[in-house]
């Protein structure tokens, strides 16, 4: 790989990393880059036969990106879920005083993404009621509602805490005596209230 002459590179607004990559700050890169590092690691690991540790520094050298980048990239691939190309994950939504609210049919839809995973995210409820709903919104306005759109507050609170003798046999007695003591006051013989 020809490695960029870094007077070059930052004349035209680039930075130079360690192993002489050079980057944009604030530009992720493209799938292509990803791509190499991957390939990079594959090929190191077939010339170590499986012997030796390989560091991520040795495949950020030999792929001209920072060892932090090889490590991002080689977690994405374990994820499971491969690599991703970066120019499909930047939100293609609109945002603003022009996107549309939530209606009483996507609120029944988001009730329904809740109910087939608690633990979804406000980015997988908001690209879900956009497949389901064609509702265009953002995440702050979906944990807007998850905050306010209920009587009651959705933020994780402490669980009430029920004293553990509360419901004893002889409380359950005391329980039964008193509600009859009380029958008895509306028009029935008065029994005995525990004591």
């Amino acid at each position: 790989m020809v490695v960029p002459n870094p007077l070059n590179a930052a004349a035209s607004g680039l930075n130079t990393n360690f192993n002489g990559g050079s980057y944009k700050n604030g530009v992720s890169y493209d799938i292509l880059k990803k791509l190499k590092v991957v390939d990079t690691y594959q090929e190191l690991l077939k010339t170590r036969n499986g012997f030796g540790e390989l560091s991520l520094r040795e495949v950020a050298r030999e792929a001209h990106v920072s060892h932090t980048y090889v490590k991002k990239v080689l977690d994405e691939l374990n994820s499971g879920g491969g690599i991703l190309d970066p120019q499909l994950n930047k939100r293609q939504y609109l945002k603003g005083p022009g996107a549309r609210t939530l209606d009483s049919h996507d609120v029944a839809c988001l009730i329904i993404l809740l109910r087939q995973n608690p633990s979804r995210t406000l980015e997988s409820y908001r690209r879900e009621l956009l497949y389901a709903t064609v509702t265009i919104t953002s995440t702050s306005t979906i944990c807007r509602f998850w905050k306010n759109g209920f009587q009651t507050a959705a933020n994780l609170r402490k669980a009430n805490m029920v004293p553990i003798d509360k419901l004893k046999p002889e409380n359950i007695e005391c329980a039964v005596e008193y509600i009859r003591a009380v029958l008895s006051l509306l028009g029935s013989k008065p029994t005995q209230v525990c004591g």
